[in-house]
This record gives structure tokens, sequence and C-alpha cells, in this order.
């Protein structure tokens, strides 16, 4: 959980700088960097040990019928509801 919130942190940070700040980042060169970066975060998390901040139990749920479900199904079931949409 803690690599997928470090991500999306990242992400958005450049996505920030390339859209309001108007810097422009060579797409290829820059998904190349993050699939590097993402490697790094993952390895560094898997070797430190370190217990991680959040559990997806913690995760907050929208309403009390996703309660008794994994985290998979809620997004699948999300995923659903969009491409029925």
């Amino acid at each position: 959980m803690d690599a997928v919130i470090l991500f999306d942190g990242f992400i958005n940070g450049y996505f920030k700088w390339m859209v309001i700040d108007n810097i422009h980042i060579d797409g290829k060169k820059w998904s190349a960097f993050l699939v590097r970066r993402r490697v790094d975060i993952d390895h560094g998390m898997l070797t430190s040990k370190e217990a991680a901040l959040p559990s997806i139990g913690r995760i907050p749920c929208e309403n009390g019928t996703e309660k008794n479900q994994t985290m998979e199904q809620i997004i699948s079931n999300r995923l659903m509801k969009i491409l029925d949409s």
C-alpha cells in the first residue's frame, strides 16, 4: 500500500509540472524513468523490511457494502460500473 501512495504522489508531482507549470518532459524518457523509480521504491521497501503505515483493511470504503470485500473485489466492481455506464 505504501508503494501505491508513494508512486501516486510521484506521478501527481510530475503531472503538476507538466500541466500547471507547462514544463515539457519527453514521454518515452518519463515512462522509462517512472518504471526505474518504481523498481527502486519497491526494492527499497522490500530490503528495509519496515512495516507499511496503512494496511489494506484501513482504507476507507465509500459505503457499507464494500466492508466485507477484498481490495481486488472492490476495484473489479468499480471498474465494471465504469464500463457499464
